[in-house]
Order: C-alpha cells, then structure tokens, then sequence
C-alpha cells in the first residue's frame, strides 16, 4: 500500500515537472521525466509487497 502512495506522489511530482518544462526551462524535462519513469517503476514493483506480506505473518524478527 505504501509503494503506491509514493508511487502515485513520485509519478504526479514528475507530470508537474514536465508541464513545467514547458514554460520555464528544458531542465524540468530532465527532472520531469527521472521522476515519472521512476514513478512508474514503484508502481509496477511488486516484490516489495511480498516481502512485506511474509514479515507481517511472522517471518525472522
């Protein structure tokens, strides 16, 4: 649940950056684009949720 909140925080930061690319500086789009790729990568990662999974039933402490 956490990955997709950051997730979704990391994906809309990188959209801001990119709309402000194009009024501000091509640099945006350098930022912008890091941060949406990266975005869309926490989304799709799911092995995180399974480790997860397997702590909270009990796993090494």
């Amino acid at each position: 649940m956490d990955n997709k909140i950051s997730g979704i925080l990391v994906l809309g930061a990188g959209i801001i950056f990119l709309l402000l690319g194009i009024f501000i500086s091509f640099v945006f789009y350098i930022y912008g684009g890091i941060l949406f790729l990266l975005g869309i990568f926490i989304l799709i990662n799911n092995n995180e949720d399974k480790i997860e999974q397997i702590n909270s039933l009990g796993g090494k402490k």
